[in-house]
Parts: structure tokens; sequence; C-alpha cells
């Protein structure tokens, strides 16, 4: 049997990524449509950013050689705000019913506010909103979803919605904000790593275990907390003192990053 290609080692490790980004992105009232753009611009940025001749951008043919979009779409991208740079206009469904359900007659009340709707009796029911956003998608499957993230509450007959925004319960702000500092920063280095030569390589360990009974997940985690939380300290004393403080010269961040973990099977792999 042939040994599998750096391609097919590279796309299990993407799914095995998109499986675990899933998992946020869904909790969080994003859709995979939006994943999808956010991506695409930064493919673009990348292309036209990083594999430039002499200095100077990539140009927009060369950039839909390198990512597989069309020109017309390169472009489109180009122009276009890096996501998070302002407020996301998101593709999710429900944002969609949600935002007409807070500006569009006949879903908003005379004195300027959502409605309480009647779950599916007329024509200024949910199950019109629903109707008149358009989509493939049952209105009971939505409302379920709304009441599910704590958006709206319901009673047998209406609907009401409790937020003024798709916002889902329970979004840890700053732990996303974070997620886009650390995932992007661990992706680095194995970026670097895959490419360096070895005397160049940058540190990258991890001690995994397999099948750890409870008493072992206690240890690992008692040793994170107190060890890591020590060696973290040491370095900031150690190294702290060597950062530039010019703001023009102190836009890349370094650092040593430590984190836990528990899988309970590996996304991806063969049973």
């Amino acid at each position: 049997m042939p040994a599998d290609s750096a391609q097919q080692r590279l796309v299990r490790a993407l799914y095995r990524i998109g499986r675990a980004l899933a998992r946020i992105v869904i909790r969080h009232g994003l859709s995979a449509k939006d994943v999808q753009n956010i991506f695409r611009k930064a493919f673009v940025d990348v292309a036209r950013e990083d594999y430039g001749i002499n200095g100077r951008p990539t140009n927009k043919a060369r950039v839909a050689t390198l990512t597989g979009l069309t020109r017309v779409e390169v472009a489109r991208l180009v122009d276009q705000q890096r996501p998070g740079s302002a407020a996301y206009s998101s593709q999710h469904p429900l944002r969609k019913l949600v935002e007409r359900w807070l500006h569009s007659a006949p879903w908003v009340g005379a004195d300027g506010k959502p409605a309480v709707l009647a779950i599916s009796d007329g024509d200024a029911s949910f199950s019109a909103l629903v109707a008149d956003c358009g989509g493939d998608i049952a209105w009971q499957t939505l409302l379920k979803e709304l009441v599910r993230m704590g958006v709206a509450t319901r009673t047998e007959t209406h609907v009401q919605l409790v937020q003024g925004g798709f916002m889902p319960a329970g979004a840890g702000l700053e732990a996303l904000s974070f997620m886009g500092e650390d995932v992007a920063s661990l992706l680095s280095t194995f970026d670097w790593n895959l490419h360096e030569a070895d005397a160049d390589k940058r540190f990258q360990r991890a001690a995994n275990f397999v099948a750890l009974d409870a008493a072992g997940w206690d240890k690992l985690n008692a040793l994170a907390q107190q060890d890591g939380q020590a060696l973290l300290q040491r370095v900031h004393d150690a190294v702290a003192d060597h950062q530039i403080t010019d703001a023009q010269s102190s836009s890349a961040m370094t650092g040593l990053g430590l984190y836990i973990y528990k899988v309970e099977h590996l996304d991806g792999d063969e049973q």
C-alpha cells in the first residue's frame, strides 16, 4: 500500500481542524457560508501579501491562479474590508430572520419594537416571516433553534423575540479574541517548522497519553495549572525587558503558549 502523500495528510489535518472550528462557529451563530466567505478573503490577502515579487502585491490574475478563485471574485475581495474590522453581515438564516423581525413591517409593532407573533396564523405570523425571508428550511426548525439559543421564547400559540439581535446566549467574547491569537500563533509555528531547515525549527512539543484514567487526568490538569503557570511567569520575567517599545516596530507577536487538551476521539481518523 503506497504511503500517504503530503496532500492527503494535509487534507485530513484540515478536516480535523474544520470539525473543531465548526463546533465553535455553529455555537456562536455563524454559518458555513460565512466561514467560506471569511476564508476566501484570507486566501486572497495571503496570496497578495506573501507571494508578491520585489515587494509588490501579487497581481489579481496571479492571485486567481494561486487560490483557484475567479478574477472577478478576487477583484471583489481585494477591495473588501478584512472581516471583523466592522460589523459583519452574516449569511446565517436565523440572523436574516431576526433582522427582518426587528426592522420590517408587519413584524414590527406600532411602538417600533418587534411584535409578539402568532406562530402560524395570519400574514404577520412567524411562519409568514420565515416565508418572506426565503430559503428552504421549515419554520418549525428555525423556531426551535431560536428558542434553544435563547434568542426567542414561545407559548403554545405565540413567539416573542427577547434579544435585540441574533446573539446566541453564552458567547464568550474575550475567549473568542484569544482564540484568534492563540490558534493562529500555533498554526504559524506549524507553518514555519514545515518549511525551515532543522537547525532553524521552533520549539513545538506535546506530551500525549492514550486512555488516561480519571486520576491521571486530574494529575495532568494539576501539573498544567501549577508548573505551567510557573514556567510562563519565568519566561515573562526573563524576556519582558527585550520588548521593543517603538510602536512602528512592534507589529509582530512573539511568545510561548501552553495548553491542556482532552480530545474524546480523533476527528477524521478511520476507526
